[in-house]
């Protein structure tokens, strides 16, 4: 999708979708920290998620 906007010279329509994209990220990386459930929507069946998180 963002390459197509940015072909059509839609550079502000990529910037915000590029940001909606790290704000949802973010969000499911939270989730899992905090042990809550991953739920596959295609199946509505928990997903297990194992994470290593980086140090920083």
């Amino acid at each position: 999708m963002a390459p197509v906007l940015w072909q059509q010279d839609k550079q502000w329509d990529v910037a915000n979708y590029l940001i909606n994209d790290v704000m949802l990220t973010t969000k499911l990386y939270k989730m899992i920290l905090e042990g809550k459930s991953i739920i596959d929507p295609t199946d509505g069946k928990g997903l297990e998620v194992e994470l290593n998180p980086i140090p920083f």
